[in-house]
């Protein structure tokens, strides 16, 4: 009895009473003879800046999403640097001599010799376990002192490393908050702000006290040393110490009442970024402050870097701006500081491959995504959450209700005539029928391929699943709210798939490479039998630990995820002889032949 893949997706009884979570870890990864490769988009789409840092005449931007960035040119034209980093999200770049440190996403440290060519992760691993693995946030901070480095993690407090970070161990004794935002060092002492105010260490980080007074209540933000002067830049405002962070008084004068971001200083000059306000500078050391926002345009600040003569300036929504003049005018300096879209769905018909993104609407390829285009005439929302075709229509869905278009995206219309709710985060093609459906779990459906619409009963959502015809009977297996179910009775009900995803797994999507046989036991279960080419069903699955594969119906899995980062998975398709999946950052390939398992 040869299984034949329908390629359909279906409606999706709601479960309420069903809430087993199967705990089982997932498999170990298996060999794997070749890597995903990212295609040429869709792109260029902006990203925030967290994090400057300054070698030499060399510039280097850490990204929110795009990972690590260099200029060479005073940020003239930049070029991603990302090998072998495994998160994207940048949250601080530090200088350590001819070194440069990253901190992450997922509490990782990483250091790179050659200028960020290339990239080693440095947090240790101490008996099988790694030194921050039990931390849930980011590495806010880097610093070092002396030959020692410090790190600031967002819910561990302050980490030291003494052996050039071989190894980590945590120095928090007196560290009453251990959500620290930002160190710094003025000569023998360490400076960390917290969510809780100013804490000051004079041995090394041994030892914690609070260095407070004067300030009030506060998070601190930014911290940064000007001559003999610390500066803090807190929620309510701008302090400033003379004696080493004993005392502090407001240095708020000509500033915004709130909003400050970032601190920096150019030797007699002080700079203050604000999250709506732009740039203010001081001449001497935040008596007085002054407007430095001219030619700029009206940003949300995210940090600021100081090299020789240029002050850069880095915003949330991933602009760089370049003052040669300390801030008396500016000029835009992003030119290749970019990302390829955050793509939600995939759709294939005909020699299009289909993405819709995040950001940018919808993107189609011709030619396997070497070349990306915006197809987007007619839409109306720029977040495509949902794409699917019916013969020779392709529909969109989004937080305007369905469109469609019968010329491979050219153009689109409307399509939402009876759709009483408009905000589409799902479309489902099953035979004759599409459906929209909602997040909350209400659905529509179609039988006229998009021109009118009626009510689903109450109690469905819709959601994807394969269907496959087993001896004449349909086995279908799908997913509701990230968990795989399945249904032996052409969906009218459903139960939990037995599997041993980790609870923490989400599935988003599902696509199928290859075909098996079947039999039926006496236990009246599917039992999988290889086919007379030695080829199993693989399974795939869209998640937020990347591309899964299943061998048998989704019980055991396998990560497959070689070459692809550290990233969310959104969508899978099957175009031809590749697999693609819809990332955070764009569409990756990998050819089937890489990833189907075969039978010895």
């Amino acid at each position: 009895m040869r299984i034949i893949h329908v390629g359909t997706r279906i409606v999706l009884e709601t479960l309420l009473d069903l809430f087993l979570v199967f705990c089982l870890s997932l498999c170990s990864m298996g060999s794997v003879m070749a890597q995903w490769l990212q295609t040429n988009g869709p792109c260029c789409f902006p990203i925030g800046i967290s994090a400057f840092a300054v070698k030499g005449t060399t510039l280097f931007a850490g990204t929110q999403g795009g990972g690590i960035f260099r200029s060479t040119d005073n940020g003239c034209t930049w070029t991603a640097l990302n090998a072998n980093l495994a998160y994207n999200y940048i949250w601080d770049l530090a200088i350590a001599g001819s070194d440069i440190l990253a901190g992450t996403d997922g509490v990782q440290i990483y250091r790179s010799t050659d200028d960020g060519t290339n990239w080693i992760r440095i947090d240790s691993v101490v008996a099988g376990r790694n030194t921050f693995s039990h931390l849930n946030r980011s590495i806010n901070s880097i610093t070092l002192c002396g030959v020692d480095l410090f790190a600031a993690i967002a819910d561990g407090g302050v980490f030291r490393s003494t052996d050039h970070g071989i190894t980590w161990a945590p120095v928090n004794e007196g560290l009453a908050d251990k959500v620290v935002e930002c160190l710094a060092l003025s000569g023998t002492n360490l400076f960390a702000g917290t969510n809780s105010g100013v804490f000051r260490s004079t041995n090394n980080g041994e030892n914690w006290s609070e260095a407070n007074t004067g300030i009030p209540s506060a998070s601190i933000y930014a911290l940064v040393v000007a001559g003999a002067n610390l500066l803090a830049g807190t929620s309510t405002g701008v302090f400033r110490s003379t004696d080493a962070g004993v005392s502090w008084v407001a240095a708020n004068a000509g500033l915004p009442a709130k909003g400050i971001r970032a601190l920096a200083a150019n030797q007699t000059n002080l700079f203050a970024g604000f999250q709506n306000d732009g740039i203010f500078r001081s001449t001497d050391y935040g008596v007085s402050w002054t407007a430095a926002s001219k030619g700029l345009p009206s940003v949300i600040v995210r940090t600021l870097a100081v090299s020789g003569p240029n002050l850069f300036v880095g915003t949330h929504a991933g602009q760089v701006f370049r003052s040669t003049d300390n801030g008396a005018s500016w000029i835009e300096a992003d030119s290749g500081l970019s990302q390829n879209a955050n793509v939600l769905s995939l759709a294939t018909t005909g020699s299009y491959l289909f993405a819709g993104t995040a950001q940018g609407g919808v993107y189609r390829s011709s030619d396997g995504g070497a070349n990306w285009s915006v197809a987007n005439s007619g839409l109306t929302r720029s977040r495509i959450p949902a794409l699917t075709v019916q013969g020779t229509n392709l529909f969109a869905g989004m937080s305007d209700g369905v469109f469609r278009s019968t010329d491979y995206g050219a153009t689109w219309s409307t399509a939402n005539r009876g759709l009483k709710r408009l905000d589409v985060d799902y479309l489902v093609v099953s035979e004759n029928n599409i459906y929209a459906g909602m997040l909350d779990g209400v659905a529509f459906r179609s039988a006229d391929s998009g021109r009118s619409w009626t009510d689903v009963k109450k109690g469905h959502i819709v959601e994807f699943a394969y269907s496959f015809t087993v001896g004449g009977e349909k086995l279908l297996l799908g997913i509701y709210q990230g968990r795989i179910f399945q249904s032996t009775d052409e969906g009218s009900s459903w139960r939990l798939a037995k599997s041993r995803l980790s609870p923490r797994v989400f599935v988003h999507a599902l696509a199928v490479g290859a075909m098996t046989q079947f039999i039926r036991t006496d236990s009246n279960k599917f039992a999988q039998q290889p086919t007379s080419s030695g080829i199993l069903m693989n399974l795939f699955a869209a998640t937020n630990a990347g591309v899964l594969r299943s061998t048998n119906y989704g019980v055991d899995w396998t990560v497959v995820n070689t070459g692809l980062p550290h990233t969310i998975v959104y969508a899978l398709v099957v175009q031809g002889s590749n697999l693609f999946a819809g990332t955070e950052m764009g569409v990756w390939r990998r050819p089937l032949s890489e990833l189907i398992r075969t039978v010895e």
